[in-house]
C-alpha cells in the first residue's frame, strides 16, 4: 500500500515537475516572441507578462507588474472601457498608449482574447510596439500636408492626370478657383472635359506623348465660361504610376490687354494724326505712317532725332518751350501749335497735343505727342483775320460816315425843326399852322429814320449794352402812351394800355430799350392802321416758383390791315416790309421791327406776330426779368406843365452855328433867361473864367477848342478857385450814341441834349440841371 502510495506521489511529483519545466519551456517562449504577452484575470489585473513586454516598458522586473492592473499600463480608464471585461469578445489591433517606467507612453497595437486557463476566466493580450511605424506616418502627413500648402499656395493652376485612363487625379486650390468648382467635381473627371478641349485623337499630350512648355491653350469653366490660359505639361512617374503633370495660369486679362494693344496699336497705325513717341530726353523712339506723310521723313530717319529737327524757326512759332517742358515734367499734358518745315523745306503748322507716359510706379518713360496738321486752318484763319480787320475797318468806316452823316443832317434839322416849332407857337393862322404842321411832321420821320439806321448800325456792330436797373411799368407805359397820343389822334385812332394785375409794380431791366420796343411796335401799328385803333397789354407769362424770375409779355394789339403768310416770311427784316405797295402806302424803312426783334433777342427773349390779312395784328414780345423790390421814385415827370424851372438865369451858350445860336436865343429869352454866346470852347473858357453863369450850354464840335476840353478846363478853373457849387453844363449834341453820352458825362458834364431839340426838351433839362 505504501509502495504504491509512494509510486502516486513519485508519479505527481514527476508530473509537477514536468509540468514546471513545460512552464519554463513556455515562459521561453514567450518571452522570445517578439510580440508583448501578458495574462490577466478578469479584473483587468495582469497574472503574468514576458520579457518583450518588460523591455519596451524599460523595466525587467516582472513583480512590478503582477497584479497590476491593465489600464495602468495600457491607458484605460476604468473597467467599463474594456471591451473584453464588457462584452467577453475578442479585440484585434486596436491602437493603445503603452506607459514604460519612465513615465513615457509608447504607441502599441493589442489584440485580446478571453480564455479558460486553470478553471479561471482569463485575458491573453499581446501588444506589438509601433512607435517608430507611427513617428513615420507622421513624418509622412506632416511632409504630405506641406506639400500640399506648397501647391495649394502656388499662384498657378497644377493638376495630375493619369496617363493611361486621362482621369484627374489631384487638384491644387488654384486650379479649382480657376475652374471654378471643387475636388468632388474635378476629381475622376477626363481632363478635356476642362483643360483645352481638343476633338479625340488630337491631343498633343495624351495622343502624341508630347510635353509642352506654355502653350496657349483653352479652359472651360464649370459654368462652360471660356478662360485663355497658358500651360505648361510634363510627364512623370509618381507612386509606381505614370502621370501628366500640367501646369496653367489664367492669362485672359493679359490677353484682352493685349488685343486692346493690338486695337491701340492699329490705331496708332491708322491715325490720320502724327503721333510721335519719345524718350524723357526727347529722342523719338516711334513715329507713325501719318508722321511720314506729314513729313516727308521716313522712320528709319527720325528714330533717335530730337523733334527740333522739325522746327521751322519761323517768327509766328511763339512757342515757350521751358514751359512746355516744365508742363510735361510735371507729369501734365501740354498743347500748343507748332510751326514745323517738311523734309522739303515746307512750312506747315501742327497742333499737338503732348502727354507724359508713366510705368506702374508713376515714373515717366516717355512722351506721346499726337499731332493735327493744321496748316489750311492757319490759312483760313489768317484770311479770316484779314477778313475780319477788313470788317472792322469797313464797320468803323460805316460807323463814321453815319456819326457825320447823322451830325450834318442834325445840324440843320435842329435849325427847320427850332424855326418851325418857333413860328407856330408866334401865328394864329390856321392855313400856316397846317403848313407848318406838315413840315414838322415830315422832319419828325425824317429824324425816326435816321435814330432808326443809327440804331440799326449800333445793334450790328455790337455796341449796344444793356442796363440791368429797376423801372415802374405803369410809369414807362405812361410816357409810352402821352408820347404817341398825338399820333395816334391824328388818325383818330384810339390809344390805350393795360397792364395784368399779377404783374409787379416795378422790375429790373433796361427800360430805354423796353420803351424803344415797346414805341417801334406801336409806331408800326399806327402806320397800318386806319380804323379803330391800338392797345398796349403787359403781363406775366412763365413764372419760375423757386425763383423771382419771370417772363414780362408785351403785346400790342391792333385793328389794322393784318399780314399775309407770305407777309409774315419778310417781318423783321432790314429795309423790307410786307410787300412794295405797302412802302408806297404807309412809308417806313421796316428797321423798326428788325431793331425791336435785336433788342429782343439781347434781353435774351423772342419777338413774333399772330395775324391774318384783313384782320388785325398782335405783335408779341417776350422779355425775362424779375421783381424790383425797391420803392422807385421816378424823377422824371411825363408832362411838361409839371417841371419847375427859375426864371432870369444868366445863361452861357456855346455854339459855332449862328442858326442854331439864333434859336437857342429865342427860345431861352421866351423862358426869360439872359444868354451870352462863345462861338467856340476857348471863348467859352475865357467868358466863364471873367463871369458868372448859372448854367453853360455847350456845343461838342467847335472850332479851336471842342465842348469836351473846355469843360474839362472849366472843371479845373473851379476847383483851383475853390468854388462851392459846379456849375451846369449841358452838351449840346448832334451824336445820338449812349457811348457818346457816357463820354460827356466823363468829361464833367451834367447832362445832354440831343439836336434836334423842341422847347419841351429844352424845358426838361434845364428843369433837372438847376
Amino acid at each position: 500500500m505504501l509502495k504504491q502510495i509512494y509510486h502516486l506521489i513519485d508519479r505527481h511529483e514527476q508530473s509537477k515537475k514536468d509540468l514546471e519545466e513545460n512552464n519554463q519551456t513556455i515562459q521561453k517562449i514567450l518571452d522570445a516572441l517578439p510580440v508583448g504577452i501578458a495574462l490577466a484575470n478578469r479584473k483587468q489585473e495582469i497574472q503574468q507578462i514576458n520579457k518583450t513586454a518588460l523591455k519596451w516598458m524599460n523595466d525587467a522586473n516582472e513583480a512590478d507588474y503582477i497584479n497590476e492592473h491593465c489600464g495602468n499600463v495600457f491607458c484605460l480608464d476604468d473597467e467599463e472601457k474594456c471591451p473584453i471585461t464588457s462584452n467577453d469578445l475578442a479585440v484585434h489591433d486596436i491602437e493603445l498608449g503603452l506607459k514604460g517606467k519612465d513615465g513615457k507612453v509608447s504607441t502599441v497595437v493589442k489584440s485580446a482574447i478571453p480564455i479558460r486557463l486553470h478553471n479561471q476566466d482569463m485575458i491573453l493580450e499581446a501588444f506589438m510596439d509601433i512607435s517608430k511605424q507611427k513617428s513615420v506616418e507622421q513624418e509622412l502627413l506632416e511632409q504630405k500636408q506641406f506639400n500640399d500648402a506648397v501647391l495649394n499656395s502656388a499662384l498657378v493652376g497644377i493638376i495630375v492626370i493619369d496617363a493611361i485612363s486621362h482621369n484627374i487625379l489631384s487638384v491644387n486650390d488654384k486650379a479649382k478657383e480657376m475652374i471654378g468648382t471643387d475636388n468632388a467635381h474635378i476629381i475622376g473627371s477626363v481632363c478635356n472635359h476642362f483643360i483645352c478641349p481638343t476633338d479625340k485623337g488630337s491631343c498633343p499630350i495624351s495622343d502624341f506623348d508630347e510635353q509642352i512648355h506654355n502653350q496657349r491653350k483653352t479652359l472651360i469653366t464649370a459654368d462652360k465660361k471660356e478662360k485663355q490660359i497658358l500651360k505648361s505639361v510634363k510627364k512623370a512617374v509618381i507612386n509606381g504610376r505614370d502621370v501628366y503633370v500640367e501646369s496653367f495660369i489664367d492669362i485672359s486679362e493679359r490677353t484682352k490687354a493685349e488685343q486692346e494693344l493690338k486695337k491701340l496699336s492699329m490705331v496708332v497705325q491708322e491715325s490720320p494724326n502724327s503721333i510721335v513717341i519719345t524718350k524723357t530726353n526727347g529722342e523719338i523712339e516711334y513715329v507713325n505712317p501719318a508722321f511720314e506723310l506729314v513729313t516727308g521723313y521716313s522712320s528709319e530717319e527720325v528714330i533717335g532725332q530730337n523733334p527740333r529737327i522739325l522746327n521751322a524757326r519761323n517768327e509766328e512759332n511763339k512757342i515757350d518751350y521751358k514751359e512746355m517742358w516744365k508742363t510735361i515734367e510735371n507729369g501734365q499734358v501740354w498743347r500748343g501749335e507748332f510751326c514745323n518745315k517738311k523734309k522739303n523745306g515746307n512750312v506747315f503748322w501742327e497742333l499737338a497735343s503732348i502727354s507724359p507716359v508713366k510705368n506702374s510706379k508713376g515714373i515717366i518713360t516717355h512722351y506721346i505727342a499726337i499731332k493735327d496738321d493744321i496748316t489750311n486752318r492757319k490759312k483760313s484763319e489768317s484770311q479770316l483775320t484779314i477778313a475780319k480787320e477788313n470788317a472792322d475797318k469797313a464797320n468803323k468806316a460805316k460807323s463814321f460816315f453815319l456819326a457825320k452823316m447823322s451830325h450834318e443832317i442834325r445840324t440843320p434839322m435842329n435849325g427847320i425843326m427850332g424855326m418851325t416849332d418857333i413860328i407856330m407857337q408866334g401865328t394864329e393862322d390856321a392855313d400856316l399852322q397846317e403848313k407848318l404842321k406838315v413840315i414838322s411832321v415830315s422832319a419828325e420821320n425824317l429824324l425816326t429814320i435816321i435814330n432808326e439806321i443809327l440804331d440799326f448800325s449800333k445793334i450790328e456792330a455790337g455796341q449796344v449794352e444793356l442796363e440791368k436797373i429797376p423801372f415802374n411799368l405803369k410809369k414807362m407805359l405812361t410816357e409810352v402812351e402821352e408820347l404817341l397820343m398825338i399820333k395816334a389822334k391824328a388818325k383818330q385812332l384810339y390809344l390805350k394800355t393795360r397792364i395784368s394785375d399779377q404783374l409787379p409794380t416795378s422790375v429790373l431791366g433796361d427800360p430805354t430799350r423796353v420803351k424803344q420796343i415797346i414805341i417801334n411796335l406801336v409806331n408800326n401799328a399806327i402806320n397800318f392802321t386806319e380804323e379803330g385803333g391800338i392797345t398796349i397789354f403787359l403781363e406775366k407769362k412763365r413764372q419760375n416758383l423757386k425763383s423771382p424770375n419771370f417772363t414780362l409779355g408785351i403785346n400790342v394789339i391792333d385793328t389794322g390791315i393784318g399780314i399775309s403768310e407770305e407777309g409774315k416770311k419778310k417781318l423783321f427784316m432790314a429795309f423790307s416790309q410786307t410787300d412794295s405797295s405797302t412802302t408806297r402806302t404807309h412809308g417806313g424803312t421796316g428797321l423798326g421791327l428788325l431793331i425791336s426783334k435785336d433788342l429782343s433777342q439781347l434781353f435774351g427773349g423772342n419777338i413774333g406776330v399772330d395775324s391774318q390779312f384783313g384782320e388785325g395784328s398782335t405783335f408779341w414780345v417776350e422779355i425775362p426779368t424779375q421783381e424790383a423790390h425797391q420803392d422807385l421814385q421816378d424823377t422824371h415827370s411825363s408832362k411838361n406843365n409839371d417841371f419847375i424851372i427859375k426864371d432870369n438865369l444868366n445863361i452861357l451858350l456855346a455854339e459855332d452855328n449862328k442858326i442854331n445860336q439864333k434859336i437857342a436865343i429865342i427860345n431861352l429869352e421866351k423862358l426869360g433867361h439872359q444868354v451870352e454866346i462863345a462861338n467856340n470852347g476857348r471863348e467859352a473858357l475865357e467868358l466863364f473864367k471873367e463871369n458868372h453863369y448859372d448854367l453853360v450850354l455847350m456845343d461838342i464840335q467847335m472850332p479851336e477848342m471842342s465842348g469836351l476840353e473846355a469843360t474839362g478846363l472849366i472843371r479845373v478853373h473851379e476847383i483851383r478857385s475853390k468854388k462851392i457849387r459846379k456849375t451846369p453844363i449841358i452838351a449840346l449834341t448832334a451824336n445820338a450814341l449812349k457811348t457818346d453820352k457816357d463820354k460827356y458825362i466823363a468829361a464833367g458834364m451834367n447832362d445832354y441834349l440831343s439836336k434836334p431839340f423842341k422847347l419841351q426838351d429844352l424845358i426838361r433839362v434845364l428843369s433837372e440841371s438847376y
